[in-house]
């Protein structure tokens, strides 16, 4: 790493964070991430790094971390402004993590459940092989004094049980933070934990809701210990030569999911999974991952699925027919509809002067031959057509522009109003508005139940016509959906079954069947399956694996690294103390480096 490189990683100067995990990797984003965790220290084990650090590792049962967030407790939140911290962390990266022991091991050992075989108690566990925090400091590092506090017995009984002291005071929050307190003013120990659990029972009992006032009232009661242990820390005699990191974090918040209300596929939106993690120092520059609510599967989670190759010039190609006997894609006065499709062209053979390409649609002519509506290739840009059956027809170009050989998204709304001719367009381009209410005037009902053509289909133009690229989800809505939900489901590659549009999906086509696949499947309450057409034995089926900025397909597990969770906090940890984390340790969590407040860049930088 070269010396600019260093200054702008001290520095933070973007405000971005630098995530590393424990060896070199290349992260889900596809840019390569340096691995920044020391690979060896001087003969006396703890090398420079660990001199003077000391951990303070609070762990808050039940405190869900947007609702946190809303309470703004006054000293969890003093701590913000030098801190490396997130409201939308998670207990985990599994749904075992969903059950409080779960969660506790995830955070004290670094592994998840399947590892740790902890679930809902501690009876199977594998802590010999997968050992908490405490224990692997003992047998690895036992000159580190630790000092574990509990109002849990299990947790004190598994996890705390090789800490230097321990002690269970149970279902006594109060009796914990005067132990932690009394450690602070006595001890030397380097690591000292503390587990407070009266926010979870308020939250068990009464309900996990900032506006609910005994939830509120058990978060500021542990927000006052948490202020009265700040001030014992700050109180210490030495404390202007020590390096203290504190963590405050959270982790499962009951067995009810308050957020089961539409979107499946991310764990971010399972409200009891939701955390909070605070990596704090006086020295840290402060950082707020996820500010803007719940992360996006957007260049983390791989696009990994198989569609078929649309390819053909002149009268040669490949399509999917879909015969449309019940007449879904019949428009008339007072209906309203939103198509919407993934794209990506395959570069090679296209050129930017071919046009009047169909990539879906019914129109069988460009010109007054219509009676439908499609979506066309205009050179590298589109055009969206629409005809009625009087000659009234409307070519309306799009703005967007591609050759990228990456996926895309094209939609358009289209709303008649009731005993109008005048039909309202938008188009969208990877869920952003396009073209704006683009008005167009048509003398006739669109009824003509031509087929659907999703690929090449003859024009009888000049040009070439060569067509080249693949089409995923399409989906055809029999309703006007919102901008926003427009923007929320652009990018999926699934619809959820509760989502309250669901109802009006009248065509859902994910083309992903397969190598020799001749149906494709309408997954709709309408089953209306489409053919594959491929009279000169053109066909080819593509399977990928990619990650791409415009899909957020369902999370693999990539996507919960996209912030801190409970798993990342022992590798924190084992980092500030000046531990060498070994290979074969294969921790699960990753480090959170983060610029430093008090670096000064030379006058000429």
């Amino acid at each position: 790493m070269t010396i600019h490189k260093n200054i702008q990683n001290l520095m933070g100067m973007t405000g971005k964070l630098f995530l590393t995990a424990c060896v070199m990797a290349t992260f889900a984003c596809n840019k390569t991430v340096v691995n920044d965790l020391p690979s060896s220290y001087p003969p006396d084990g703890n090398g420079i790094q660990g001199q003077g650090r000391k951990v303070l590792y609070l762990i808050l049962d039940g405190a869900e971390g947007k609702q946190i967030d809303t309470l703004s407790p006054p000293n969890i939140t003093s701590l913000l402004k030098t801190s490396v911290y997130t409201w939308i962390g998670m207990s985990g990266a599994n749904n075992k993590d969903t059950v409080l022991p779960g969660a506790w091991a995830s955070m004290m050992t670094g592994y998840n459940s399947d590892l740790t075989k902890v679930e809902q108690n501690f009876d199977t566990a594998n802590l010999k092989e997968y050992p908490s925090i405490t224990t692997r400091l003992k047998n690895i590092a036992p000159d580190i004094r630790t000092a574990g506090y509990a109002s849990s017995k299990m947790f004190n009984q598994y996890l705390l049980k090789d800490a230097s002291e321990n002690k269970l005071t149970e279902n006594d929050d109060a009796a914990v933070s005067a132990n932690v307190i009394d450690n602070l003013k006595n001890d030397s120990a380097r690591l000292i934990i503390g587990q407070f659990h009266s926010i979870a029972k308020a939250g068990d009992q009464f309900g996990y809701r900032f506006n609910i006032p005994e939830y509120a009232s058990a978060v500021k009661t542990v927000d006052g210990y948490i202020g009265k242990i700040l001030e014992a820390l700050k109180a210490r005699p030495n404390y202007a030569n020590e390096n203290w990191l504190i963590v405050v974090a959270s982790n499962e918040n009951g067995l009810i999911d308050k957020n089961n209300n539409g979107d499946s596929t991310s764990a971010y939106n399972d409200t009891r999974r939701n955390s909070f993690i605070i990596y704090n120092n006086p020295r840290f520059v402060a950082e707020n991952i996820g500010r803007d609510g719940t992360p996006s599967t957007k260049g983390l989670s791989a696009y990994n699925d198989s569609t078929l190759l649309l390819t053909g010039t002149g009268s040669t190609g490949v399509n999917i027919n879909v015969p449309d006997d019940k007449h879904v894609y019949d428009l008339r006065s007072g209906d309203s509809a939103t198509i919407a499709f993934k794209f990506k062209y395959v570069k090679t053979g296209v050129t930017g002067s071919e046009y009047f390409m169909n990539i879906v649609g019914m129109a069988t002519g460009f010109y007054s031959n219509g009676n439908a509506w499609s979506f066309w290739r205009n050179g590298n840009g589109f055009i969206f057509y629409i005809s009625d059956s009087k000659g009234r027809y409307y070519n309306i170009g799009m703005n967007a522009q591609v050759n990228d050989n990456n996926w895309h998204t094209l939609s358009a709304t289209v709303a008649w109003p009731k005993g109008s001719n005048k039909v309202h367009v938008n188009l969208y381009f990877d869920g952003l508005i396009d073209i704006s209410d683009r008005t167009v005037q048509l003398d006739a009902d669109m009824t003509s139940g031509k087929p659907l053509v999703i690929g090449h289909m003859p024009q009888g133009h000049s040009v070439g016509n060569y067509t080249d690229f693949y089409v995923t989800d399409f989906r055809y809505w029999k309703t006007l959906l919102p901008y926003s939900i427009i923007t929320q489901y652009n990018c999926k590659n699934e619809i959820p079954t509760s989502s309250p549009y669901y109802q009006y999906l009248a065509a859902d086509y994910r083309i992903n069947e397969g190598n020799g696949a001749t149906k494709i499947k309408d997954y709709s309450v309408n089953q209306q399956d489409g053919d594959v057409q491929d009279p000169s034995a053109l066909a080819k089926w593509y399977t990928f694996n990619e990650v791409s900025n415009s899909v957020c397909p369902s999370p693999d597990q990539n996507f919960y690294k996209a912030t801190p969770n409970g798993l990342d906090i022992p590798i924190q940890i084992y980092q500030w103390l000046g531990l060498i984390i070994q290979p074969d340790w294969s921790l699960e969590g990753q480090y959170w480096s983060n610029g430093y407040n008090d670096v000064q860049l030379p006058d000429n930088y």
